[in-house]
C-alpha cells in the first residue's frame, strides 16, 4: 500500500512538473520592438493593431487597451511585439470597419523594424525595414543618420551638409520609397556656423534645393556635442501638397 502511494505522489510531482514548464512556455515568448512612421501626405491620422485582440475598437483605441494612434508627421516605438510571423493591421480614422493596410512579415526575437508609412488615405503606401544600428564611442564627433525617401518628388533627391558642395556619401541619389542604412557622418565645429546643424534636400539630377532641415547643435569649447552625437536619428523626407518637406526622429533605442 505505501509503494503504491509512492508512486501515486510521483505521478502527481510529474505532473505538476510539465504543468509548470508548460505555463513558463506559454508565458515567456521572444518579442521584437517596432517603430511606425506616419508619412500620409494627406494629413490622416492612422491606427496600428499590433495585437489582433479582436475587432478593432476606436473606444478601446482612445483608453490605451487595444492600439495606437499615430497622427500625421508622427511616430510611435512598440516593444514587446510577439515575434514569428505576425499580420499588422492599420485602419485610417474614423473608419474602424475596415482595414486599409495589414502589413504581414518574419520578425526575429528582439529584432528591430521600422514601418514607414507613405501616399494617401486611399492609397497607403509602404516601406519596411530591419534595423541594424552601429554602436559609436560617446567621445567620437560623429552622427548616426539613415534617410528615407517618401516623398512624391519624381526625381531621386540627395542630402548634404549646408557649406558641402558634395552630398553625404550613401545620400547622392535616393529614389522613392528607398532608405540608407545609418551611415556614420563626421561633423566638426566648422560645419556648424551658427547653433543649428543644417541638411540640405537637393534634386539629385539638377542640384536644385528641394528643402533643408536643421536641429540643435550645442558647442562646448573644445569639443563638438549634440542631442544627435552617436544617437541613430532618421531624416524623413515627405511631401506636404507639391512641396517637399524633411524633418528628424530617433526613435531607436539601443540600450
Amino acid at each position: 500500500m505505501k509503494r503504491t502511494n509512492y508512486y501515486v505522489l510521483g505521478l502527481f510531482a510529474l505532473i505538476a512538473l510539465f504543468v509548470s514548464c508548460k505555463k513558463t512556455e506559454d508565458v515567456v515568448k521572444p518579442t521584437s520592438s517596432i517603430t511606425v512612421y506616419n508619412g500620409l501626405t494627406d494629413g490622416s491620422a492612422i491606427f496600428a493593431n499590433f495585437y489582433k485582440t479582436g475587432k478593432l475598437n476606436f473606444s478601446s483605441i482612445l483608453n490605451g487597451i487595444q492600439s495606437a494612434s499615430i497622427g500625421a508627421g508622427t511616430y510611435i516605438l512598440e516593444k514587446g511585439v510577439t515575434s514569428g510571423t505576425i499580420p499588422i493591421d492599420f485602419y485610417a480614422y474614423p473608419d474602424s470597419a475596415n482595414v486599409a493596410l495589414s502589413v504581414t512579415r518574419d520578425y526575429k526575437p528582439s529584432g528591430m523594424y521600422s514601418i514607414f508609412i507613405a501616399g494617401t488615405r486611399s492609397a497607403i503606401d509602404t516601406l519596411v525595414t530591419e534595423d541594424t544600428v552601429p554602436v559609436l564611442p560617446l567621445s567620437d564627433s560623429l552622427l548616426l543618420i539613415r534617410t528615407v525617401n517618401l516623398s512624391n518628388f519624381p526625381v531621386p533627391v540627395s542630402v548634404n551638409i549646408l557649406g558641402k558642395t558634395t552630398p553625404i556619401p550613401g545620400c547622392e541619389s535616393l529614389k522613392y520609397k528607398k532608405s540608407t542604412g545609418f551611415l556614420k557622418v563626421s561633423v566638426k565645429r566648422a560645419d556648424v556656423p551658427g547653433n543649428d546643424l543644417t541638411l540640405q534636400i537637393r534634386n539629385a539630377t539638377t542640384g536644385a534645393l528641394l528643402t533643408y532641415t536643421a536641429f540643435a547643435w550645442r558647442f562646448v569649447a573644445g569639443s563638438e556635442s549634440s542631442s544627435y552625437i552617436s544617437k541613430p536619428a532618421t531624416l524623413i523626407i515627405t511631401s506636404a501638397g507639391t512641396n517637399t518637406v524633411a524633418k528628424f526622429i530617433y526613435p531607436i533605442k539601443t540600450k
